[in-house]
């Protein structure tokens, strides 16, 4: 035999010291490894924030090289691309999120966002309903889940939506400005001065909130020098 019991004992020996070694420095590689992800991915948000989105891009995606399979980390490569306005880029890296975590909310969401901006009005009511789906509780969800109602064109969805964000959040200024531009179309005038008036009388909580504002007050200024009816019912 080529190997007596001695031999095979100090062998098994051998093995189990070598396997215990290999698995600590795995085990270190991957403490590495995970350690880098996170310090790209804090480099990313930081260019983010200081507004240097195409350095933010070559961090996450050394990021995303690290650990392709890590839905965070393609999602927030495909957030980066939407706020590049590069929505076309920000799909791919967006449904590798979607199939990697089916139950990422904000990744259905952005991916939502991404496929609405590049024509695929379908395709992202769909992802729409998804993240609303897995977190009913966001409001931001279920608002933009209403314009994507109104994109494609269904208005009584759209404003069914809205008229539920704006239960669950009274003073959601989006929703309220697409519920009044809804109402007013539907010749609905003092309806939609209402739910303008409240819009504009609204504290901002955000930047994004200012801009409903502004909206709104433009609205209002065009039923003043264009006034009509409200609609009979």
């Amino acid at each position: 035999m080529r190997f007596g019991a001695e031999g095979k004992k100090i062998l098994f020996t051998a093995l189990i010291i070598f396997c215990a070694l290999l698995g600590n420095a795995c085990g270190q590689t991957q403490e590495r490894k995970m350690k880098l992800i996170e310090e790209h991915t804090e480099r990313a948000r930081n260019f983010r924030i200081k507004g240097d989105y195409q350095a933010a891009v070559r961090e996450q995606l050394k990021a995303v090289e690290l650990n392709p399979n890590d839905d965070d980390s393609q999602m927030l490569l495909g957030g980066i691309y939407i706020e590049l306005k590069q929505y076309g880029k920000a799909v791919e890296p967006l449904k590798k999120a979607v199939s990697i975590n089916p139950d990422n909310a904000w990744a259905h969401h952005s991916l939502s966002i991404a496929l609405g901006e590049t024509g695929k009005d379908k395709e992202a009511l769909e992802e729409s309903k998804k993240a609303v789906q897995i977190n009913s509780d966001n409001v931001n969800f279920i608002s933009f889940l209403g314009a994507n109602y109104e994109q494609i064109g269904d208005k009584k969805s759209a404003k069914e939506t809205f008229e539920k964000a704006l239960k669950m959040a009274p003073d959601y200024i989006p929703a309220m400005y697409r519920l009044g531009t809804l109402e007013a179309e539907e010749g609905n005038t003092q309806r939609a001065k209402e739910i303008f008036e409240k819009a504009i009388k609204t504290e901002p909580d955000e930047e994004n909130d200012k801009l409903y504002i502004d909206l709104s007050k433009k609205e209002l200024e065009k039923m003043k020098s264009n006034p009509s009816s409200d609609k009979k019912p």
